[in-house]
């Protein structure tokens, strides 16, 4: 009785294995291949580069005082970081993988050690099944035989080291053919091959003829032709050469040619895709034999009769992990067993952490895949031996390269080392090794579960993108240099028509005031949303020096009230009856006025009645009247407190209408916390060009200094001997001075004093006279000696008045007579040798330095002329003239606001406001409608405020990158103590 054993296939895809390719899953991956190409990396480097030389083209100012070594590495170092750390362990890899196209050829028979054995001597299996197929083989009695087994079952070795040799010494010829070849043409050549039957076989004739000779020639011996692995005959198609194989099988079934008998061994997975190509029937009974796997028991045998000494623990854990990769409980197939064996066998001390029981394959298959030469690859690669139902599927070295998008050679390389003898994970099916697959079926789900997780280092998936990461940066480094604040300023202006602006000594008060309507207070710390509106209509409004009390008069009343006091309804005036002179050239700030320290505020009418009070209980200390000066027909008067509020100074001056050029005045001298001592009146009257530049104190309060009305003198007097005032001349010049057109001969004797911050040294200079210095208390006679001996200019002359001192008052920086500014120590002698620090100007219609201005630190200054150049230099060094910091054009007037910090400065003149940092380049910032008056900050730094005649407008600066606005900025502190 004739059995048909399995007819199904092991793909429920297909019917028959195939190698026919996949469409390419990698051609969606094409722009990324072409991005980490070598064209991509050239095209990155390039682009690195460019944009390096880019931004050195564009390097802010601190930069480019760098050493020219030092600015090329600072640009250059992501593009050179990126060479050493992509394109060197790239050639390195590319190297490796190189060395995998030179393994050439095909390897030798028993080389691998997975492989099929030919050991005769050493080949024993513990279950004797090499016995029974050889006795089987003895006594066939069909002309067609078939030898079946699970993948890895040994019947491959049960054949090459035991049962053929066995046939052969027993006088049987064997002739031994692959499954991948053609077997007709196969079994001719090995017929015409010298050495096989004839030591000179015919030189044709067909495969039959040369067959029935060949019985006949080594008759009575039988011929045994074996095919291994036929089921790559299946694999590897070809209708043809199989329908001519059938029938040769099938005439040799029906008509035996001598003893010929012809063993096709295939796995039993194959079986039914073998029975459809029609050949001869298999009989379960003679004509077929199937190789079992290895008992649980016989495994155990062959573990220990290798020679390892394997504890009872650790033999339980790996026949434990054979078991489970198998289907049929109980058995374990020699090649599971085999590659657990080789396992253990490497390490004799004991298995590493990576090989931890349980998991011998797996960690075996791993390292395989982890070998240095094929790390890249293998992980690829392996998927595309693996079908979506997780079997292995044969495919050819061309079909792979157009997938995973590897060289061919490379992909070879990397296949013959996985197939080498100690790994055999895959196998060669034709002679040319152009077709492979995975060498067992029970690897491919190992080999899916660990390449589906395969996780490359971070680096080493990074890496091909480090060229265009450097690229970017430096694009992105190119863009910021190019702008180098990379700052967006936002613009809010607030229009306040028939609006004036009165602001405190504090700069965190401002009030926008009209004597027509509501007035406003704002608090800067505090957005304008929340400023405050006064619920009366003021005439006039005075802000205390540190920002705390205001002073108003409405219909001859004054009013002072706290700047942070909630105001419902007008409060309790503090004087009633107050009228002022209604002159529109003057504001109450004539009239009103507060001390530094707030403690005192004084209010003088247009009849001479002055009084002085406390602010803070001002019904509790109600006000002290001090005197009552007379009145002219026009009476102008000064009032001024000293700084630390002690003294108070009164200016009359002396000239009415009908004597015009008459600029003399009295001073009066008050003792304001002693009013009963009344006023001291000096008996030298002063020079009322311009008041307070003829009128100064030191700021301990021991000495004054003011022009004498005699035009030559400077008086000081010692206010420690109040009442009793020693009032001296302390600096006499006989001067004979050139008239300028436009100009009064009191202008001409007028002195601009200045006390040094936090010193006794006097800096005094006429109109058109040198710089004098001196300490208070140490007369200069008759004669003194300039400070700076400078040659008049035979320009203009200097139009500024302005004298600038250090915060430590140790330098002071002024414009001499001709016309250039000069920087020096003050205490420092002689002066007459100082250099000039910006020359003169020679155009006779410039104007000169308008402006200058010392840091909060002392270590920088800033100065700005006429053209609108500004200079900013360090106070022991000099401009460059040639670049000033800020350029705005002609104009009559200009302003700095230092940063708190010492870095950052705001310049604004006319409509224009910049800004910068010391050493770098000035940006504009923000023009206005009308002329600017003041900038300060707001709502916590968030805002910068701009005040203008007509406008207010509030600046905020957020960053941006390549155009996209991101976090917003604080503006720094600012100075406004000067």
């Amino acid at each position: 009785m004739r059995t048909s054993v399995g007819t199904a296939s092991p793909n429920p895809n297909h019917t028959s294995p195939s190698t026919s390719d996949v469409p390419p899953s990698g051609r969606g991956r094409a722009p990324l291949r072409l991005a980490t190409s070598w064209l991509g990396r050239l095209t990155a480097y390039i682009g690195a580069f460019a944009a390096a030389f880019f931004a050195f083209q564009r390097l802010p100012d601190p930069l480019k005082a760098l050493p020219l070594w030092l600015q090329v590495a600072l640009l250059a170092a992501l593009p050179v970081l990126a060479l050493v750390f992509q394109e060197i362990p790239a050639f390195v890899e590319r190297r490796r993988r190189k060395r995998l196209t030179e393994i050439t050829g095909i390897p030798h028979p028993g080389y691998f050690r997975l492989a099929p054995r030919e050991d005769q001597t050493s080949f024993k299996r513990a279950d004797g099944q090499h016995e029974e197929i050889l006795q089987w083989l003895n006594e066939r009695n069909r002309p067609v035989c078939y030898l079946t087994g699970l993948s890895g079952s040994g019947k491959s070795s049960l054949l090459t080291a035991w049962v053929l040799p066995k046939l052969e010494a027993s006088g049987m010829v064997v002739i031994r053919l692959r499954g991948y070849q053609d077997p007709i043409a196969a079994l001719e050549r090995e017929l015409q091959k010298p050495g096989i039957i004839w030591q000179k076989p015919p030189a044709d004739g067909s495969v039959e003829a040369l067959l029935e000779r060949a019985c006949r020639h080594v008759r009575p011996k039988p011929i045994l032709i074996v095919l291994d692995q036929f089921e790559e005959f299946v694999i590897l198609p070809d209708p043809d050469k199989q329908q001519r194989f059938r029938q040769f099988l099938s005439s040799l079934q029906e008509k035996p040619v001598g003893d010929v008998a012809f063993l096709l061994v295939f796995r039993n997975d194959y079986t039914g895709p073998i029975q459809q190509l029609g050949l001869p029937p298999i009989d379960q009974s003679s004509s077929w034999r199937e190789v079992s796997p290895f008992t649980e028991s016989a495994a155990r045998e062959f573990l220990l009769g290798s020679g390892l000494r394997v504890g009872d623990e650790l033999m339980q854990d790996v026949l434990l992990e054979a078991r489970e990769m198998e289907h049929a409980k109980g058995f374990i197939r020699p090649i599971t067993i085999n590659l657990c064996g080789l396992v253990m066998g490497r390490f004799a001390t004991g298995l590493p952490r990576s090989f931890r029981q349980g998991g011998l394959i797996r960690a075996f298959l791993r390292e395989a895949i982890s070998l240095p030469s094929v790390r890249d690859i293998a992980p690829v690669l392996l998927p595309h031996l693996m079908s979506d139902s997780v079997t292995k599927v044969p495919r050819t070295v061309a079909s792979l390269a157009q997938e995973t998008g590897y060289h061919p050679a490379e992909i070879r390389g990397c296949l013959c080392v996985l197939g080498q003898r100690d790994r055999a994970i895959v196998r060669a099916l034709d002679a040319e090794q152009q077709t492979w697959e995975i060498s067992h079926d029970f690897l491919v789900p190992l080999l899916d579960s660990i390449v589906s997780r395969w996780t490359a280092s971070v680096w080493h998936r990074v890496r091909p993108w480090v060229p265009w990461a450097a690229a970017a940066a430096m694009a992105v480094i190119a863009i910021v240099v190019s702008e180098p604040t990379g700052r967006q300023f936002l613009v809010e202006t607030i229009e306040l028509p028939g609006q004036q602006w009165v602001f405190g000594g504090g700069s965190k008060l401002a009030v926008a005031f009209s004597a027509e309507k509501k007035s406003s207070v704002w608090n800067l710390d505090t957005p304008w949303s929340k400023r405050v509106e006064l619920p009366f209509v003021v005439d006039g409004i005075v802000v205390s020096a540190r920002d705390t009390f205001l002073a108003g008069t409405v219909a001859g009343n004054l009013y002072v009230w706290r700047a942070d006091q909630q105001l419902s309804e007008q409060p309790v005036p503090v004087l009633t009856g107050f009228t002022t002179i209604a002159d529109p050239m003057r504001s109450l700030s004539s009239w009103v006025g507060f001390s530094k320290n707030e403690e005192w505020v004084h209010a003088i009418s247009e009849d001479g009645r002055m009084y002085v009070w406390h602010p803070q209980e001002p019904r509790l200390s109600p006000p002290v009247r001090l005197t009552k000066l007379e009145p002219t027909w026009v009476m102008e008067k000064e009032v001024r407190f000293s700084p630390s509020g002690k003294y108070l100074v009164v200016i009359r001056q002396d000239r009415t209408l009908h004597s015009p050029a008459k600029r003399t005045g009295s001073l009066f001298l008050y003792r304001v916390d002693r009013p009963e001592e009344g006023p001291v009146e000096l008996e030298e009257k002063t020079i009322v060009d311009d008041a307070w530049a003829c009128c100064t104190f030191s700021n301990d309060d021991r000495w004054m200094a003011h022009s004498g009305a005699n035009r030559d003198a400077v008086y000081v007097a010692d206010l420690s001997t109040f009442p009793h005032l020693k009032n001296q001349a302390e600096l006499y010049v006989d001067f004979n001075p050139v008239m300028s057109p436009g100009r009064t001969l009191d202008q001409t004797y007028t002195y601009l004093l200045h006390f040094a911050p936090n010193t006794n040294w006097i800096v005094a200079r006429k109109f058109f006279g040198p710089f004098f210095v001196w300490q208070a208390g140490l007369p200069q006679g008759p004669n003194p000696v300039a400070a700076i001996q400078a040659s008049r200019s035979s320009g203009p002359v200097p139009f500024t008045s302005e004298v600038a001192f250090s915060p430590d008052g140790k330098w002071v920086a002024g414009v001499a007579e001709d016309r250039a500014l000069y920087v020096w120590q003050v205490d420092k002698t002689p002066h007459a040798r100082v250099e000039p620090t910006i020359p003169a100007d020679e155009n006779p219609r410039g104007r000169g330095i308008l402006r200058i201005s010392f840091s909060p630190s002392g270590n920088w200054i800033v100065a700005g002329d006429s053209y609108g150049r500004v200079f900013v230099w360090k106070t022991n060094g000099r401009p460059d003239l040639q670049h000033p910091a800020g350029l705005f054009g002609p104009t009559d007037s200009i302003n700095f606001v230092w940063g708190a910090d010492d870095r950052h400065l705001f310049l604004f003149a006319g409509r224009d406001v910049v800004w910068g940092e010391v050493g770098g380049k000035f940006e504009p910032l923000i023009r206005t409608d009308t002329r600017v008056l003041k900038i300060g900050t707001s709502n916590g730094g968030q805002e910068l405020v701009v005040f203008s005649q007509k406008h207010l407008s509030l600046v905020r600066q957020r960053l941006k990158f390549v155009g996209i606005p991101l976090k917003m900025y604080r503006w720094p502190e600012l100075d406004q103590t000067r």
